[in-house]
């Protein structure tokens, strides 16, 4: 059986703008040293096959030549674009990689965009993000029958797999679920 969510780009939009103003922190352990803050963006589109361009300004905090320095981003243009992970079979995870296409700092020369750009990209990846959720988790489940199912005991639930589908005004998400019931004997008893 499949279970599918479609998200709009209406949606989509409204959620980002309440997710922002945000600060990334780049590392763990590092949260006042290299951080990207995003403000609200100002477009979000839906790229098919990708996923939300988002354009936004914001600051930057990053260590350059061992001096951390704030950076005013005057315009970012980003991606963020779904990934199915399966870090080890029958382990499904939903992943949001965040990648810097453009930007543009404020006094600082577009060379030094691109490679501050380039690396903050690597943190961002998304078997590094926080932006992961464990579907595979959320629909693994074994629910308990009535007694009155003799001699049913469980219903059992497991992700079986998903699909990730962006095209230009809606994503959607496919769980592939798969069910069974174990029993507690073979067969109802009088005793």
């Amino acid at each position: 059986m499949d279970l599918e969510v479609r998200l709009t780009r209406d949606v989509l939009s409204g959620l980002l703008r309440q997710f922002a103003p945000i600060r990334l922190h780049l590392t763990p352990g590092d949260e006042d040293r290299r951080w990207v803050e995003l403000e609200r963006p100002d477009v979000v589109e839906l790229i098919p096959d990708v996923g939300l361009r988002i354009e936004s300004s914001g600051r930057l905090r990053y260590k350059i030549a061992g001096v951390s320095v704030p950076l005013t981003i005057r315009r970012v243009e980003l991606v963020l674009a779904p990934k199915i992970l399966t870090p080890m079979p029958d382990d499904f995870r939903l992943a949001f990689e965040l990648k810097i296409e453009n930007a543009d700092l404020e006094l600082v020369p577009g060379l030094v965009d691109q490679a501050l750009s380039d690396r903050i990209n690597a943190f961002l990846r998304a078997e590094e993000t926080p932006l992961v959720w464990d579907f595979g988790k959320t629909f693994n489940k074994s629910v308990r029958m009535p007694e009155r199912l003799e001699p049913l005991s469980h219903l059992v639930l497991n992700a079986k797999g998903a699909q990730i589908r962006v095209d230009r005004g809606v994503v959607s998400f496919r769980v592939a679920l798969g069910a069974s019931l174990s029993r507690s004997k073979d067969r109802p008893t009088d005793d």
